[in-house]
């Protein structure tokens, strides 16, 4: 098995994970061990928010059908795909951080390399509200997200609450990021507040989440 590691990022729109992503890419910048990904996004490039590749639904498919994604996946009506390119990277000893959905957690556990999960959460308010800040979406399509709910089992699941400022929550992802590449860290899953930027809860046992 290759020694890198693949990081999934998840959690509901608005709990940060693009900001979260972004605000460690600079404060890792120096590190070459981590590899921020760059997603295939059938959306309109928006320098603001991700650095994504801006691709047409007609060439994400024929990339898809050529095997170019080892993960890929709708939602919201848009088609997200990782590149091979990524996993080459995670078979070199890179630790590879990429946001991704929920939906395809068991997939990607099938793949040959460690794989880790970062769920980030944040209470329903906190969303609603950057949802609605970062005015991407209509009022309806603000409420579609936040109703959409996908269960999780704690199987190398390590949870961040993003609900305080955005420096706590990006202190707290870096210093997840670098446990999971510290090889004398143990591999459960465990959750992280933003508030204290540490351990405060051991997690044993599956259970949901949103």
């Amino acid at each position: 098995m290759p020694s890198g590691k693949l990081i999934l990022v998840v959690g509901p729109s608005g709990a940060g994970k693009d900001s979260l992503i972004k605000g460690a890419a600079v404060e890792l910048r120096g590190d070459g061990q981590f590899v921020f990904a760059q997603r295939h996004i059938t959306r309109p490039h928006d320098p603001k928010h991700e650095d994504h590749i801006e691709v047409s639904l007609a060439d994400f498919w024929a990339l898809a059908d050529k095997g170019a994604f080892f993960l890929h996946w709708q939602a919201h009506g848009l088609s997200y795909g990782l590149h091979h390119a990524l996993l080459e990277d995670v078979r070199r000893g890179k630790s590879v951080i990429a946001n991704a959905s929920r939906t395809i957690i068991d997939e990607a556990r099938q793949l040959p390399c460690k794989v880790f999960v970062i769920n980030v959460t944040a209470p329903d308010s906190v969303l609603a509200k950057r949802l609605v800040g970062r005015g991407r979406e209509s009022t309806n399509d603000v409420w579609k997200r936040l109703k959409r709910r996908v269960a999780l089992d704690s199987n190398h699941i390590f949870e961040i609450h993003n609900d305080s400022s955005l420096q706590e929550g990006i202190s707290a992802f870096v210093g997840l990021l670098r446990r999971l590449t510290d090889p004398k860290s143990p591999n459960r899953g465990y959750t992280v507040s933003t508030r204290a930027s540490e351990l405060v809860q051991q997690r044993p046992g599956p259970r949901p989440y949103r």
